[in-house]
Formats: structure tokens, sequence, C-alpha cells
């Protein structure tokens, strides 16, 4: 019976963070769109800031962002707010927490080694 269970609540995590993902990525596409459009740099850097558009690359597995965005000053544990598909939000989230939650194991690493 347990096992059944763990496979069960296994299962509606994978779908939750996929429904998530969706209304996530709808939020910041906008913004992260804006951004790129009107930066001519990188990502902007603040100590206890992380941009829409690193939330939304680590989300997505785009290392090269989240790492630029880290080696511009960036900080591996700035916290961040992360809204739910629900319109609930969760502060105290950082960039490893979003990249676990969507699974992408190479960026997880990378941030780990930081």
């Amino acid at each position: 019976m347990q096992k059944g269970l763990t496979g069960c609540v296994a299962a509606f995590d994978t779908y939750r963070c996929d429904v998530e993902a969706g209304r996530f990525l709808r939020g910041v596409g906008a913004a992260a769109a804006a951004t790129d459009a009107s930066s001519s740099g990188g990502a902007e850097v603040s100590a206890g800031r992380v941009p829409d558009e690193i939330v939304a690359a680590a989300w997505q597995g785009d290392d090269a962002a989240v790492l630029a965005w880290l080696d511009g000053g960036g900080w591996v544990n700035a916290r961040l707010e992360f809204v739910f598909s629900d319109g609930k939000r969760a502060g105290g989230m950082t960039l490893l927490m979003v990249a676990m939650a969507k699974g992408q194991e190479g960026l997880a690493e990378a941030l780990l080694q930081r």
C-alpha cells in the first residue's frame, strides 16, 4: 500500500509542477520579453533581488543565463517570491529550489557547486 501511495504522490507532484510551470511562464514571459527588448547587456544584478528573466531561465533550464547572472555578481542564495498556479505566493524560494522543482538537474548541480 505504501508503495502505491508514494507513486501517487510522485505523479501528483509532477502534474502540479507542470501546471505551475505553465502559469509561471505565462506570468513572467511578458516581463522577460520586455526586459530582453530593452536591455543591451545582461540581466540586472542586485544583491537581494533575482530578476524575473533569471527565475524564468532557471525554470526553463537555461544554465548559461543563470550562471552569467551569478558571474556578474548575482547571489546564489538570493530569495525570491514564487507565484503558484492558484495565485498563492511562496516567499523564501531560491534558484536552486526553482531548478529542482522543474527537474533541471544540470543547473541544480551547478548551483550547488556555487
